[in-house]
């Protein structure tokens, strides 16, 4: 690999990594360490793919196909082990299940049935 293509490598992998990173910034601020190793094992895994589709990995500074099936590998771990890590979702109140017992959300107010004769 020459000079041109290992500069060529660094700036394609520096605009991945970019549009990489900002995702995992905000799955941390949002959904803390989970998040984060779910959107870096995802771009582990696009990047490992681009580099095994392609077969000439110097734009991505991997020096084998071989090399890039590892990279998919780790992706696929890193996402299941960072969707293992996420925060439980909290059920929604007064979802379609969880309705007062008088069939009607509590915001809403009296109807016709409810006046009296």
């Amino acid at each position: 690999m020459d000079g041109r293509e290992r500069r060529i490598g660094v700036m394609v992998l520096a605009g991945i990594g970019g549009a990489g990173w900002l995702p995992a910034l905000v799955a941390t601020v949002s959904r803390g360490i989970g998040g984060a190793a779910t959107a870096v094992g995802a771009t582990a895994f696009v990047v490992g793919v681009g580099a095994v589709v392609v077969g000439r990995t110097c734009w991505a500074l991997i020096t084998s196909r071989k090399v890039g099936a590892g990279l998919i590998a780790v992706g696929v771990v890193m996402v299941a082990v960072g969707v293992a890590l996420l925060p439980a979702a909290s059920a929604p109140r007064f979802g379609y299940f969880d309705a007062p017992a008088n069939g009607r959300p509590a915001s809403v107010g009296p109807t016709v049935a409810d006046r009296e004769p």
